[in-house]
């Protein structure tokens, strides 16, 4: 599941939330380091500074958090006001090997369509990834076709 959080707490920021998420998905936190011991897959913020928010999470994670096997991923949707963190092996990538074993589908019988920083993965692995021409610029790296 996911835990979000909105830096100012105010009714115009619940809002914009609630409209990315839907109101039952959500759930406010106090802080960084308590939605990181909740156990969730996936944890996005909304902050006001997407690039100050990411370093002072990199100054306050224990080093085994950010580095090796088990680290997890911090995504900045810069401009965007969000933050996402992911923990280890989780992205849309490893879905689609997942389901592609599950299905026994070949990996290159696949097409991914993305955009953004979030997409990177899937478009590395499908076996053929397509961003469109407004796409972020990972994204249009990561695919075979823009």
């Amino acid at each position: 599941g996911f835990l979000y959080e909105a830096v100012a707490h105010t009714p115009k920021g619940r809002k914009m939330t609630e409209q990315i998420m839907g109101p039952d998905e959500m759930k406010l936190v106090s802080s960084l380091e308590s939605s990181l011991q909740s156990g969730a897959l996936a944890i996005i913020f909304m902050v006001s500074n997407p690039g100050s928010f990411v370093e002072h999470a990199r100054s306050v994670l224990p080093a085994d958090m950010l580095n090796g096997p088990g680290a997890i991923a911090i995504v900045s949707y810069a401009p965007n006001p969000l933050v996402a963190f992911h923990a280890a092996g989780v992205d849309k990538g490893i879905a689609l090997q997942q389901l592609c074993e599950k299905l026994q589908i070949s990996l290159d019988e696949t097409i991914a369509f993305g955009d953004g920083v979030n997409d990177v993965e899937i478009l590395g692995v499908a076996g053929c990834g397509v961003a469109p021409s407004n796409a972020g610029e990972e994204a249009k790296k990561a695919a075979d076709v823009v």
